[in-house]
This record gives C-alpha cells, structure tokens and sequence, in this order.
C-alpha cells in the first residue's frame, strides 16, 4: 500500500512519486514470488481538492505500473488510511507499506495494533535505493523521528 503525503498542489509531490515507485517495485518482487498484487494507493484531500490516493494513482500511471490500482479516498490521517485500507487489502497473502522508511514503520506499527492477524501478512518494502530522495530524506528523517518518538511514548503512558 502506497501512502499519502499532505500538499495543496494538483499534481503528484515528490513523496507521492517515491510512495509509487516503492510501491511499484515492491508489488513487482512480490509477483516475481508468484503473488497476485495490486497496489493500494491511499488517503483522502488532506490539503488541496485532490484525493491522495488520486495523485498517487497518478505517480503509479506516470510510472512502469501497468496493473490494478486499490483507491482509499476518505482518510486524512495516516491512522485512518490504515483503518480504510483493511477492507481493501484484508484478502491479500502479502501487504506492504510503502512510504518513506519512518512513515511506514509507523503505519506497520498502525496496521498491527489495529489488526494483528494481517500484521502478520506485512512483508518489507523495497524502500531503500542508494541516492533515491537524496535531498528529502533527512528531512523525512528528522519529521519521522520526531512522530515515532511521540508514538513510543504513548504507547508507555497508555
């Protein structure tokens, strides 16, 4: 599953493109181990008037996917992609996040607290290339850093 990233623009943003590529790639490993795959693009308009899922569907078209495409269009927060996602990707053998790396660790972290029987499903995306997001990455890094920190502390006081 490709996840979103909040912008206002019309048009696919970086972080959408590297969602859909790790999604492509992914999807195309998993196929290569005789899994039918389709990726599921996620998350509703957040901060402009296009859904998401559409522009990541967008990124993924632009892109070499050529197959199925799931569409979560109703989420705004990455909680609630997750929890829209279940009913699209429950009959999967497989799922994936796909995002950068410390966005979709906390969506893995979602995915099994609210469902532990498909947490057991997730296998790993390929979200590493060497140079890939070069100027973005420490910036999802210190953002990411700062969520997961926030996550594990309630997760102690709760």
């Amino acid at each position: 599953m490709a996840l979103g990233f909040a912008d206002r623009a019309p048009h696919a943003h970086p972080a959408h493109r590297l969602g859909a590529r790790v999604g492509a790639r992914t999807a195309a490993r998993l196929v290569e181990d005789d899994l039918a795959v389709p990726v599921a693009a996620g998350r509703g308009a957040v901060r402009g008037a296009t859904p998401e899922a559409d522009l990541l569907a967008q990124a993924l078209r632009e892109g070499s996917w050529r197959s199925r495409i799931l569409l979560e269009r109703e989420s705004t927060t990455t909680w609630e992609n997750i929890a829209s996602a279940r009913a699209l990707v429950g009959d999967l053998d497989a799922i994936s996040i796909c995002s950068n790396g410390l966005h979709a660790e906390k969506a893995r972290m979602y995915l099994r607290r609210q469902d532990p029987d498909l947490g057991t499903r997730l296998v790993l995306a390929d979200d590493y290339r060497f140079l890939e997001m070069t100027l973005l990455k420490p910036v999802f890094a210190v953002v990411g850093s700062i969520k997961m920190r926030q996550l594990r502390r309630t997760d102690t006081q709760g």
